[in-house]
């Protein structure tokens, strides 16, 4: 019986050994799409809301998600991926001066595939704004509005934060769950609960379990989600279910099941803006296959149409309603497509992804400072 209990243990230690090794960088590429696929854990304090892995630093290949959801082998550049220590996308050093901006958003803003140093907050900072990103990819509207709220109200260093950028994207900001309590203090668990979400984020991140349900469970490749269209000379990559959002209409977004918490959601951050003062800006972001619909549909280059879409009217009436400044990308981001691709050969949303590169951000940047200059 002792020499069973030695065996189990060795063995016990052998896969906790082995479980440590393969969470290398080395190996999780060969599992994920990139570094923000396998350091995303639930929030120990707020478990309803996600994040990234904090004190991360590593230098991985990333892949678009169409293309990995395709199967196509793509030879990307490195990319580093750095987390502070609350599991966002920032470089934080003691000799910074304390942030005046915070850059709110999901994955356009935290932007995987995009170097560190060409995020949207990184950018703006070598324009001279202090900004800090809170960014989590795949979050709705509700967990950025709490994420917001519970960082600016428990986070000394984000003390003297006074500007809001709030970037919504049309592909999937409006899903997901939308609970009814929106302030924070309603939805921070015990510290017991805490320690306990931290235990199972380190379990789901395991590189060996994975490993185990793709052999063990028959899964397919989804299949039939990705679009494939000719861009000149080369493959570029759309998401269907975005594609689809092409023919939603008014009605279909007012009669969404989350219109109305969008709309409680929207009034509730205009109240807690004007506690703590804050200006917000609201930045819509509009799916590639709006800004290449041109490809899309196999027309003449350069024929997007450019015309406020129905999520982006919805979110512009909200920001007008509770005192929000709005700025829609969508004509910014199809005037800038044509003249950087004749002047440097570059796109500005990924060919294989679903999200702007670095080129799309720059435009974005141009905009919110001209916005800035004539409103703040």
């Amino acid at each position: 019986m002792f020499v069973f209990f030695l065996i189990l243990l060795g063995l016990l230690c052998l896969l906790l050994v082995v479980d440590f090794v393969l969470r290398h960088p080395f190996f999780i590429r060969l599992f994920y799409y990139g570094p923000s696929h396998y350091y995303y854990d639930r929030s120990p304090f707020i478990p309803k809301t996600m994040r990234h892995t904090p004190k991360v630093n590593v230098q991985a290949m990333v892949q678009g998600r169409l293309s990995y959801i395709q199967g196509v082998p793509v030879c990307d550049a490195p990319v580093r991926f750095v987390t502070d220590r609350w599991g966002y996308r920032n470089v934080v050093s003691n000799n910074d001066p304390l942030p005046n901006t915070v850059v709110l958003g999901n994955c356009f803003v935290s932007a995987s595939k995009t170097a560190q140093e060409e995020i949207l907050s990184e950018q703006l900072k070598r324009k001279g704004y202090q900004c800090y990103n809170i960014s989590v990819d795949t979050i709705n509207l509700w967990e950025e509005v709490v994420d917001l709220k519970y960082h600016l109200a428990t986070n000394p260093f984000l003390r003297e934060v006074k500007k809001v950028v709030w970037v919504i994207f049309e592909g999937n900001d409006v899903e997901g769950a939308y609970y009814p309590e929106t302030e924070p203090g309603q939805l921070v668990v015990s510290r017991w609960k805490q320690m306990s979400v931290v235990v199972e984020n380190y379990y789901k991140r395991s590189v060996l379990r994975r490993l185990c349900k793709m052999l063990f469970t028959k899964r397919e490749r989804p299949r039939g989600v990705v679009v494939c269209r000719k861009f000149f000379h080369e493959e570029m990559y759309f998401f269907e279910p975005y594609v689809r959002l092409m023919e939603r209409t008014d009605g279909d977004i007012q009669r969404h099941p989350n219109a109305q918490r969008i709309q409680e959601l929207f009034s509730s951050l205009a109240g807690f803006a004007s506690q703590r003062q804050l200006e917000i800006l609201t930045v819509y972001v509009p799916v590639k296959s709006r800004v290449y619909e041109w490809v899309l549909r196999g027309g003449e280059p350069w024929t997007s149409s450019g015309q406020i879409s129905p999520g982006a009217r919805f979110v512009e009436d909200l920001c007008a309603h509770n005192g929000f400044s709005f700025l829609d990308l969508t004509a910014p981001l199809i005037q800038g497509a044509k003249k950087i691709f004749s002047e440097y050969g570059e796109v500005v949303f990924w060919r294989d992804d679903t999200h702007w590169n670095q080129e799309g951000i720059r435009i974005a940047v141009e905009q919110v400072e001209h916005v800035w200059r004539n409103r703040f």
